[in-house]
């Protein structure tokens, strides 16, 4: 309690409005087209925690999966673009014409995975 009130102590109600907003995370897991090392995973972490509001990427090369924490839908689609932009679609989304072509093996050890 103590704690509490000394946080509190020089706001007047009269004089100063506070706003306490209280953002929820939200968890996405998402499955991608295309196998990835942990090279291919440490870059997607980087790509991935550049985008603001996205936290606690953790890859999992085994299963072609990665999980993050966002707050915003926004955050989300953006998350998404970007996977998409480095090769590594969400499964069940058709790939782009770019894309096609490519096959769904590790970019940087092509011949590691065969499937």
């Amino acid at each position: 309690m103590f704690f509490l009130g000394s946080i509190f102590q020089g706001y007047s109600t009269k004089t100063s409005v506070m706003k306490t907003v209280i953002r929820k995370r939200n968890i996405a897991r998402i499955e991608v087209q295309r196998n990835f090392c942990q090279q291919c995973g440490g870059r997607i972490r980087q790509a991935l925690q550049k985008i603001d509001d996205i936290g606690n990427v953790i890859f999992y090369p085994d299963s072609a999966t990665v999980v993050f924490s966002f707050y915003k839908a926004n955050d989300l689609s953006k998350a998404l673009n970007m996977l998409t932009e480095m090769g590594y679609p969400e499964v069940g989304e058709i790939p782009s014409v770019a894309n096609r072509g490519c096959s769904m093996q590790c970019k940087c050890h092509p011949m590691e995975y065969q499937a």
